[in-house]
């Protein structure tokens, strides 16, 4: 049985939230770089408005609020 108390546990626990940290930041990073240039357009008005683009965008505002919300529990 695990002791969860032991302090090489704790480490071991902590040093792969951390990595698991670093990975869903790499994620959201990648996702909002890959993601921005339609936005920038949209807003820029460089890009026509198309009825299909709101779930684009919807995407967007709430994967960022996940990413976000995740990242301070």
């Amino acid at each position: 049985m695990i002791d969860w108390q032991d302090p090489e546990v704790i480490e071991s626990c902590s040093l792969a939230f951390v990595d698991v940290t670093f990975l869903m930041l790499g994620l959201y990073g990648w996702e909002c770089l890959h993601s921005c240039h339609v936005e920038n357009a949209l807003l820029r008005r460089q890009l026509s408005f198309q009825w299909h683009m709101v779930s684009i965008c919807m995407h967007s505002v709430f994967s960022n609020f996940l990413h976000s919300s995740c990242l301070l529990c």
